[in-house]
């Protein structure tokens, strides 16, 4: 748990309940993040690795009303911690249609051991075993529109894909493995050793991202040979796709976060400057005025959550500051932390 308590900050007007504010617990390796269907415009929901096992997982407040219940209007709730035992080094979370509405949480230990982890309304988490061992890096779960389930992964045996088409007997689920070829590639890895993978649906097709000899490679059907260079000298890399425009969050070996943003014929890329990094995760969000970019980056124990409209880079606003990822969070009176084990 964080060893700060919490400090109030408001109170309902009946003074039964206190707004109060604590710093997230300190996290490790890469978070992962997206909008879900809860709440009534679609909440953002956050797994990240505790520092010494475990995943800790929390929910930001997209609502306009505030019901005084968890976290706060445009508020992050406090973290709840699962998955003991294994210490995780990257994690990601996706909700699909399955459950219905559950949440599939994909997580890598420092063993090399890609996890399955299974939130229901009724079990809170459980875990479905390990779904490839020797692994150095994957993808969220993506589900495809004719709904299956897919995860790109990268390792000894190479960069493959774990495709899985949810049935009766859901969230019992068997992944079949399989090569991801390259065809259609504007710039496939020259050289150097696989250090990430990541992919995205976009359109009709399935965009597969990886980092290699130091620079980001897109696997994109729309992606030309002709197309603007990403970046140079990347250690990791996430992706995320907005209609025909393409969202990278890099991170570079001086520990620098880069959000990279390209469209569809562009001759050149936007670049927002997103501060420290150590590493970072990507995603579209759309509320009333529109779609925009999300990236939580993870820097020296804690997160920043940054918000950037689309298309930012080509306006000149070239850097983004974030915002801490802290709880504050509606809790009865005396209530010394906000975080809790599951």
């Amino acid at each position: 748990m964080s060893d700060d308590t919490t400090a109030e900050v408001g109170s309902d007007s009946d003074g039964e309940k206190r707004l109060v504010r604590q710093p997230w617990p300190r996290v490790a390796g890469r978070p992962g993040f997206t909008q879900g269907r809860y709440g009534a415009v679609g909440n953002l929901e956050l797994v990240a690795c505790a520092v010494d096992d475990g995943l800790w997982v929390g929910w930001f407040n997209s609502d306009r009303i505030d019901t005084m219940e968890g976290a706060a209007v445009g508020q992050w709730s406090g973290a709840l911690r699962f998955g003991r035992g294994p210490r995780f080094v990257s994690a990601s979370i996706t909700q699909v249609h399955a459950g219905p509405d559950w949440l599939e949480v994909v997580a890598l230990t420092d063993l090399g051991e890609l996890r399955r982890l299974v939130w229901s309304p009724d079990e809170g988490f459980v875990e479905h075993g390990t779904l490839a061992e020797q692994v150095v890096a994957a993808s969220a779960l993506v589900e495809q529109p004719d709904g299956r389930y897919v995860a790109v992964v990268t390792g000894a045996a190479g960069i493959r894909a774990l495709t899985a088409i949810p049935g009766d007997r859901y969230p019992v689920i068997s992944f079949r493995e399989s090569k991801v070829e390259w065809a259609c590639v504007g710039r496939a890895p020259e050289s150097g050793d696989v250090l990430d993978v990541d992919a995205a649906w976009h359109i009709d097709h399935l965009d597969v991202l990886v980092v290699a000899g130091g620079r980001p490679h897109l696997r994109c059907p729309t992606w030309s040979p002709g197309s603007p260079a990403l970046l140079d000298d990347v250690t990791t890399a996430r992706l995320a796709v907005a209609g025909e425009a393409t969202g990278i969050a890099a991170v570079t070996p001086s520990g620098h976060g880069m959000l990279i943003e390209v469209c569809a014929g562009a001759s050149a890329v936007n670049r927002v400057h997103l501060g420290p990094a150590e590493q970072a995760s990507i995603g579209v969000v759309t509320h009333d005025d529109g779609p925009s970019w999300h990236v939580v980056v993870s820097a020296a124990g804690s997160l920043r959550h940054h918000t950037i409209a689309i298309g930012t880079g080509s306006r000149q606003i070239h850097r983004s500051v974030g915002d801490p990822v802290e709880a504050v969070v509606w809790a009865e009176p005396g209530a010394t932390t906000v975080h809790r084990d599951a």
